[in-house]
């Protein structure tokens, strides 16, 4: 049976090639060390113990290597160009076939609960992958702005973090799943806050602790914060933001809900409008995947090695995008 061994120490940026088990005289430790069929390697990464109990003359062991056990650990000196061009490659394959084979996909309709959203060109699809070195690899329509909506959430729930702490916000949203719907009219009634940020309730409660002075101060800080993350302050695609103003009277209800609770602050319809606007922002699906780039890169922007967003904040809103993100589906989408 093999030894259970550490990982060997990796020095530099090295590619495991391979983990083989084998009885060799020293004369053959000597050849593995100097060379390799897959070329050169740096370096052959050795362990070496006595096989316990055996005696010179087992018949197990071939003769003259009783006392020796090797586990070699072959590892190939690959630069780092050449290491980020095969990720490059693996990743730009697997994203280039999942457009090819879900392009065609016909099913379902454009979501109309907002009417203006009903309006756009289902045709349309795109997958961008960025790893958190900066790679990035894309298939389809990757230039068509679309309205972020409920993405926004997590964005918003980061920069609520970064303003008040961590403690202010829970005050007024939780973070449990809550097997609802995203629009459930939900709160948490034990702690008197909304569930959860990525739920519309919590959403908005987190969206109600945006500093400003009136909606459209508030909409810069908004912008400004997407600026950080892309380079630039986004649009608003003012249709979609006038359409879920006329139509969202669902999330008013939520939001009088928590205002006779006490949990948002005496400005609802600010506050609606401005969650609103923050659902309506502007974004590519390149967009998207630098922001979650962002994130899973602990808040460091893989391009310019900027800290967009504090280690501890990311580590929260990766918690709560896992465990609430998909919603009433988040569990299956954990396990």
């Amino acid at each position: 049976d093999p030894l259970q061994l550490p990982r060997p120490t990796r020095v530099g940026r090295t590619k495991p090639l391979g983990l083989s088990v084998e009885r060799v005289t020293v004369a053959r430790l000597s050849a593995l060390a100097s060379s390799s069929a897959r070329g050169p390697t740096v370096p052959v990464h050795l362990r070496i113990g006595r096989e316990h109990g055996h005696k010179p003359d087992c018949p197990r062991c071939p003769k003259g290597d009783h006392d020796l056990r090797l586990v070699v650990r072959e590892t190939a000196a690959v630069s780092q160009a050449e290491e980020r061009a095969e990720r490059r490659e693996f990743i730009q394959r697997a994203v280039s076939d999942l457009h090819q084979r879900c392009a065609s996909m016909t099913e379902g309709e454009p979501a109309d609960y907002i009417p203006q959203l009903a309006t756009v060109d289902p045709d349309r699809f795109a997958v961008v992958a960025i790893t958190t070195d900066g790679a990035s690899v894309s298939a389809g329509d990757v230039d068509h702005p679309f309205t972020i909506k409920s993405i926004s959430k997590l964005l918003t729930y980061g920069l609520a973090l970064e303003t008040h702490g961590r403690d202010v916000v829970l005050e007024r949203v939780g973070v449990a799943p809550t097997g609802d719907s995203f629009n459930a009219i939900v709160l948490d009634d034990v702690d008197n806050r909304a569930p959860n940020p990525m739920v519309n309730a919590g959403a908005i409660a987190v969206t109600d602790l945006v500093a400003g002075d009136g909606v459209d101060q508030r909409v810069e800080t908004i912008r400004a914060m997407y600026e950080r993350y892309l380079g630039r302050r986004p649009e608003i695609d003012e249709a979609v933001w006038r359409s879920e103003r006329a139509t969202g009277n669902r999330n008013r209800a939520i939001a009088y809900l928590m205002l006779s609770r006490g949990i948002v602050d005496d400005r609802v319809e600010e506050t609606l409008d401005l969650y609103f606007a923050q659902c309506s922002v502007l974004v590519t699906v390149v967009d998207l995947a630098m922001i979650g780039a962002i994130i899973a890169n602990h808040g460091v922007h893989p391009l310019t090695g900027e800290q967009i967003v504090s280690r501890e904040v990311t580590r929260d809103m990766l918690t709560v995008a896992l465990t609430c993100g998909m919603y009433d589906y988040a569990g299956e989408w954990a396990y």
